[in-house]
C-alpha cells in the first residue's frame, strides 16, 4: 500500500534494519562493559552513529507515511532525516577510523587526523541543508558523491588490512575474527554500491510498479544489517562464536 508516495514495504525494510542494528549496539555496549578497552568503545560508538543514521531515515519515512502532507510536494520528513543521517555517517566513520588505527595501524595518528578532517567536511557540507523541503536530497549529489568516495576508499582499506592480518595470524579464532571484519568492510561498500544502482535504475525507469522502488533498494538495508552484524561478530566475538571455533 502506498501513502504519500511511501510504500509500506519501505517502512518494513527500514524498520527491521533499524531494530536489528539497535540490538547489536546494545550487545556491543555489554561487551564494552566487560572489556573496558578503547578499541571496543570506538567500534561501539561507530555502530551507534550508524544506527542513529538508519533511525533518522526510518523515522522520517514513517512520519512521511502517516503525515497529512504530500512528501513529494509539500513537506518531507525523510529529506530532513537524510541530511542529518549523512552527518551521523561521518561521525561513524571518525570513530571507525579511531578503531582501525588502534587495531591495525597502531600509532599512525597523522592519517587519523586527516580522515577526521575529511569527514568534518562532510558534516559542514550537509549542515546548511537540514530542511524538510521536498527534492533537497536530489540537489545534494556532489555532497553525496564526496562522502561516498571518502567512505568507500576507507572501507576498502579495512578489507585489505583485514586480509593482511588473516595471512599473518596463526590462531584460528583470530583468523575468523578478521574474516568477519573484512566482510564488515565489504558490506559497508555494498551500501553505497546498491544505493548508486538504485538511483541509476530509478532514473532509467526500472522500478516495480506496485512499490515505486527498485529491487536493489532492499539490498541497501540488507547490506547495512550484514555490515554491522559482521563487524560485531568479528571484533566483539560473542561467546557462542568463540565456543564454535575453539
Amino acid at each position: 500500500m502506498i501513502r504519500n508516495g511511501v510504500h509500506i514495504s519501505f517502512l518494513i525494510a527500514e524498520g527491521i534494519c533499524a531494530i536489528f542494528v539497535t540490538y547489536l549496539v546494545k550487545q556491543s555496549f555489554k561487551k564494552y562493559q566487560n572489556r573496558r578497552n578503547q578499541s571496543t568503545f570506538d567500534l561501539t560508538i561507530s555502530f551507534l552513529n550508524f544506527t542513529i543514521a538508519i533511525w533518522l531515515i526510518t523515522l522520517g519515512r514513517v512520519l512521511d507515511y502517516f503525515s497529512s502532507y504530500d512528501a513529494y510536494n509539500e513537506l518531507s520528513f525523510v529529506e530532513l532525516g537524510l541530511s542529518l543521517s549523512f552527518m551521523f555517517l561521518a561521525l561513524a566513520n571518525i570513530w571507525l577510523a579511531k578503531f582501525v588505527v588502534l587495531v591495525f595501524m597502531k600509532e599512525n595518528t597523522q592519517w587519523l587526523n586527516y580522515y577526521i578532517i575529511l569527514n568534518g567536511i562532510t558534516i559542514g557540507l550537509f549542515m546548511p541543508h537540514i530542511t524538510m523541503q521536498p527534492g533537497t536530497y536530489r540537489s545534494l549529489v556532489p555532497q553525496v558523491i564526496y562522502h561516498a568516495l571518502i567512505s568507500v576508499v576507507f572501507y576498502i582499506k579495512i578489507v585489505t588490512l583485514s586480509y593482511q592480518e588473516i595471512k599473518n595470524a596463526t590462531d584460528k579464532l583470530v583468523k575468523i575474527g578478521f574474516k568477519y571484519i573484512s566482510l564488515f568492510g565489504i558490506f559497508l561498500i555494498g551500501i553505497f554500491i546498491f544505493t548508486a544502482l538504485d538511483v541509476i535504475m530509478v532514473e532509467l525507469g526500472m522500478i516495480i510498479a506496485s512499490t515505486g522502488s527498485t529491487v536493489v533498494y532492499y539490498f541497501i538495508w540488507i547490506s547495512a544489517m550484514l555490515s554491522i552484524l559482521f563487524g560485531y561478530l568479528g571484533y566483539m566475538m560473542p561467546d557462542w562464536l568463540k565456543n564454535k571455533y575453539v
